[in-house]
């Protein structure tokens, strides 16, 4: 696992590896530490995205084809 942090402390993005391959949920986080973007990685690809608003709530969501 990568865990990556601003100045201030706040989580900033969390990343995870098998191998050298994506893998797994990738987070990334605003300045005051709130979720903002959840990538799902399964072997290299991502097979799902959401971006989600201060609150939580999903703003959109893809997944490729």
């Amino acid at each position: 696992a990568w865990v990556n942090y601003t100045e201030n402390g706040q989580r900033a993005g969390e990343a995870f590896y098998s191998n050298g391959v994506k893998t797994g949920d990738w987070k990334v986080y605003d300045h005051t530490g709130t979720l903002k973007y959840k990538i799902s990685y399964q072997n290299d690809r991502i097979v799902n995205a959401i971006s989600l608003d201060a609150n939580g709530q999903n703003l959109a969501e893809t997944t490729p084809r």
